[in-house]
């Protein structure tokens, strides 16, 4: 890594510099210009008069001037800048020997030459060009005083108004200076501002995403207590009756036959359990492509409602029944959209003491070009709160209603992600003390349906 003062670092800021918006090939360009312009009326009284000294340094400045105009269209911007300056301080050096040294006006010349630099080329360019232009005034000065003296060439006729030149071209040149300064600080004002507020919606952006992971912790950290109480519990049952059979307390072959019973159904809700979080686990974790086809919804609807009536206990209280069903055609995944209604229905036939169910489905009112399938459950010992926690798995409630409820709920979550994934909504409401509404709205086209098959007709 190379040092903060380092030959590579001290380059890149000074080709940082010059790529900044083109703002300081701009002023080298003016500074070119005005030099030509003052450089031509100052060579004509030079040749006027017939000082040579003038008349060479003159030409030699609009010689750089050009050159440098040439340099800075070809892109070579810091050797336009010293070729400019070069020719600028020999011209600025000739005027101060020609004009009687540092006591005439045309020593501001020579001062203006530090500006000049740090404005076209920076901290670097200022500090070589300010050293010559020290050792030069040193120099004159020591002519000045010294045994050789320095007359002013211009014609004693002349002189004021040449004095008048030099202060209004100077004057000139120092507001070009001065603008171009309080330029460069407004704009490295509004750099600076705009970088403030980037750096400030990053901060914001991190401290919600510091938040989000935080909470996706704690939501981690909560479903893992729910789950290993899921599958603690039948866990705890196949362990105790096979240790008991293993020990053989238990002799009759009638409670032996009870003990197994209990084992093969604990070992299956532990199944379940385990294959209802694996299919939680990918539906989170794939890359949301469901294989969309035209799909009948009300033919989906009753299908998933005929099995399960039929899988229904005689001497059971529970029905299920359609009041409302209204075609609607939709694009949908043939395999994951009937999983929406068979999830719903095995929890509420299954794992709650529901007295019945009764569906609808016909077109929403609310939203053109939706579907609505509502199901009333009558007599359901679960709570709007804990339905809405068992869906959330990482709700702040998914524990409590986890035990409560007696069953993971994991169906109820994995419903949700399946409504999500086909773009709908499902709403869980209340009426009344005796029933339970459950609404979902489901699209006739998602939007990643149109996409994806777009995607799929261009690759084929």
């Amino acid at each position: 890594m190379s040092s903060p003062n380092s030959p590579l670092d001290e380059k890149l800021s000074v080709l940082l510099f010059y790529k900044a918006s083109g703002r300081n090939s701009r002023q080298l360009r003016i500074c070119q210009i005005l030099g030509l312009t003052l450089g031509l009326l100052f060579l004509i009284r030079a040749l006027e008069w017939q000082v040579h000294e003038r008349v060479f340094s003159l030409i030699f400045l609009l010689l750089c001037c050009l050159l440098s105009l040439w340099l800075s269209v070809s892109g070579q911007l810091l050797k336009a800048v010293h070729v400019y300056l070069l020719g600028y301080a020999l011209t600025a050096t000739t005027a101060m020997y020609t004009s009687g040294g540092v006591h005439n006006v045309a020593t501001a010349w020579l001062l203006l030459l530090p500006c000049l630099s740090a404005l076209l080329g920076g901290q670097r360019v200022f500090s070589f060009w300010a050293a010559i232009a020290m050792l030069v005034l040193a120099g004159i000065v020591g002519l000045n005083m010294g045994d050789i003296g320095l007359s002013n060439r211009t014609p004693m006729e002349f002189q004021k108004s040449q004095d008048y030149i030099h202060v209004l071209a100077q004057l000139l040149t120092l507001s070009l200076c001065i603008y171009a300064f309080f330029s460069q600080f407004e704009e490295y004002e509004q750099q600076i501002n705009a970088q403030v507020r980037k750096v400030e919606k990053e901060i914001q952006s991190r401290r919600v995403a510091e938040k989000l992971a935080l909470e996706s912790n704690q939501a981690k950290t909560r479903f893992l207590s729910n789950m290993s109480h899921q599958l603690r519990t039948p866990l705890n049952s196949i362990i105790g009756f096979s240790r008991r059979m293993v020990l053989r307390k238990i002799s009759e072959p009638e409670r032996q036959m009870e003990m197994l019973e209990g084992i093969h159904r604990n070992g299956q809700t532990l199944l379940k359990v385990i294959n209802d979080l694996l299919e939680l686990a990918n539906l989170d974790n794939q890359e949301k492509r469901l294989n969309w086809q035209p799909v009948e919804l009300s033919e989906v609807v009753s299908g998933e409602l005929s099995h399960y009536s039929s899988t229904i206990d005689s001497q059971s209280n529970k029905t299920l029944a359609i009041a409302r069903l209204e075609p609607f055609q939709m694009i949908g995944d043939l395999i994951k959209l009937p999983k929406i209604f068979r999830l719903l229905f095995e929890y509420f036939i299954r794992h709650t003491e529901a007295s019945g169910i009764v569906v609808e489905c016909y077109p929403s009112e609310a939203k053109e070009s939706w579907c609505c399938v509502s199901l009333r459950i009558k007599d359901c010992n679960i709570a709007v709160n804990v339905l809405e926690a068992l869906i959330n798995v990482g709700g702040e409630t998914s524990i409590v209603a986890t035990v409560d409820s007696g069953v993971s709920g994991l169906g109820l979550a994995i419903t949700a992600r399946l409504v999500e994934l086909h773009q709908g909504s499902i709403h869980i409401s209340s009426p009344n003390q005796e029933q339970l509404l459950i609404e979902i709205l489901l699209p006739s086209v998602p939007v990643l349906a149109e996409s994806q098959q777009e995607q799929d007709a261009i690759q084929h």
